[in-house]
């Protein structure tokens, strides 16, 4: 399995967003708010939503947002924490 940037995922996430497509992704779930995690998370069809401004949250570069097309919730995950995009590992 090829690995690629967090970074490099995103834009690849928002790309895929832009033209109507979705996409898979894996993450480590963190809540800040009660300092804990629920292990790996897996998304199988998800696509980017609008996330937080830096005037919204001190976390906004980090904080993604996106919709779970499975259950059309809206989500976020915590960039650093993310394990895998479609069929890439994200290396550190």
């Amino acid at each position: 399995m090829e690995s690629i940037t967090p970074k490099m995922a995103v834009k690849r996430m928002r790309e895929l967003t832009d033209v109507g497509l979705s996409f898979s992704f894996e993450f480590v779930s963190y809540s800040k708010k009660n300092k804990e995690s629920k292990g790996k998370k897996f998304v199988s069809r998800a696509m980017l939503r609008r996330s937080y401004t830096a005037k919204q949250s001190s976390l906004s570069n980090q904080l993604i947002a996106y919709i779970d097309l499975d259950t059309n919730n809206s989500r976020q995950f915590h960039l650093p924490l993310l394990t895998k995009f479609n069929n890439y590992t994200i290396k550190p």
